[in-house]
């Protein structure tokens, strides 16, 4: 149970990480005065759908540790 609990913690950094690295990485958008999947359609667009992924994973671990 423990590790599904770190998974889930695991999940939620992931998705901060990559949040971080899209907004230090475009100036043209800012995730505090836009909606974050505007992300996607930039040129690295795949590091948000990584991002979701992982936490998509980390909420399942949660699920499943629940």
């Amino acid at each position: 149970m423990r590790a599904f609990g770190m998974a889930a913690m695991l999940g939620v950094a992931w998705f901060a990480a990559a949040l971080l690295a899209l907004q230090y990485g475009s100036d043209a958008l800012d995730w505090t005065r836009h909606y974050v999947s505007q992300f996607a359609n930039g040129p690295r667009g795949w590091l948000l759908a990584v991002g979701v992924l992982g936490h998509a994973a980390g909420n399942f671990a949660l699920a499943l540790g629940l």
